[in-house]
């Protein structure tokens, strides 16, 4: 496989497990979690499946919202579950409270765990599989700081969902806090400035929530425009950067949102100059592939912070709809 993004159709992604020996996904809202139904066909052939699940990612005024959430949720596991009961995969669930560092890192620490004891027991390990798609920023970047670090000699490969479509109004509204990530605090100078920099999706107010909160010197504000998952996306994500450029200290540039390893060179040559004289925190907002771009570069330069905000409530029903394609791509070692 190379580090090159590589995608397929849905119709396509039969067969995709002949390169993957253990794989981790999130089990969620989005019908999108369901995808690794498609793609594990062959009976025996994935040596383990670790699924993780959050329980509270969203906040509700109305507790029948929440049911209808929770019952969603169950229904996509119990859809999982059937689909691996009938290939005799073996399978672990974890879950965890999204809200709750201490229980998010209990659940994390055991897959860690578990993980290291199915490889050490099984023989011809060679590559662990991350089905991104519908893990939290947060989370997803949390597992891959213990996965980079635990497993040295193995292949991480990435797995992507890209959606038909996304809910046209909302994603997420209202925001509960913001907060550097376990593992990416970077590093700070009271002498520098500080550089805030916004891998931006379609999303509003999550940008100018950060903008609020860090008063930065300068920021970086990006977008996927010139290399999105797709066409309409991408310009849907101009016409958000549109409304943050009448700012002095605000600057765009363009980064891929459609590869980790384009992205990662798009950032390394965008932030170059800012390496010596800034604080640099980086709030990634947009594709899966670009967070875990933004991951690369705080593991090269570990200066860099990264930055997640909370958001209280996520548009459950309609966050995305469908599913077209599929994205691999490996995880490249930076020195």
């Amino acid at each position: 496989m190379s580090n090159e993004a590589v995608s397929f159709s849905l119709e396509e992604c039969a067969g995709i497990e002949q390169s993957i020996d253990f794989l981790i996904a999130c089990v969620s809202f989005e019908d999108r979690c369901t995808t690794l139904c498609k793609y594990l066909k062959e009976k025996g052939r994935v040596k383990g499946v670790f699924l993780y699940m959050n329980t509270d990612v969203s906040v509700f005024n109305n507790p029948d919202e929440k049911l209808q959430c929770d019952s969603a949720i169950k229904s996509n596991l119990m859809h999982i579950q059937n689909h691996l009961d009938s290939i005799s995969a073996h399978y672990r669930l974890l879950e965890s409270k999204h809200r709750v560092l201490s229980e998010k890192m209990v659940a994390i620490r055991t897959l860690m765990s578990e993980l290291n004891s199915a490889i050490t027991t099984s023989r011809e390990t060679e590559t662990i599989g991350v089905d991104a798609t519908c893990f939290t920023r947060l989370d997803l970047l949390i597992l891959l700081d213990y996965l980079y670090d635990y497993f040295p000699d193995k292949t991480i490969r990435i797995i992507y969902t890209r959606p038909s479509d996304h809910a046209k109004d909302w994603l997420t509204r209202g925001y509960s806090g913001i907060e550097s990530i376990l593992g990416y605090a970077g590093s700070y100078d009271y002498l520098k400035k500080t550089l805030l920099v916004i891998l931006s999706g379609f999303e509003e107010e999550r940008p100018r929530n950060f903008i609020d909160e860090y008063e930065a010197d300068d920021i970086l504000f990006g977008t996927s425009g010139k290399k999105p998952t797709k066409e309409v996306f991408g310009e849907r994500a101009l016409r958000v950067q549109s409304k943050f450029l009448n700012a002095d200290n605000i600057k765009p540039f363009n980064f891929s949102a459609d590869s980790i390893h384009k992205c990662f060179e798009d950032l390394e040559t965008t932030l170059s100059p800012y390496l010596s004289d800034y604080n640099i925190v980086i709030a990634p907002l947009c594709t899966k592939l670009s967070v875990i771009a933004s991951f690369l570069i705080a593991k090269k330069y570990p200066q860099i912070q990264l930055a997640y905000c909370y958001p209280k409530e996520y548009n459950w029903k309609e966050y995305s709809i469908g599913m077209d394609k599929v994205y691999i791509e490996d995880i490249e070692r930076v020195t």
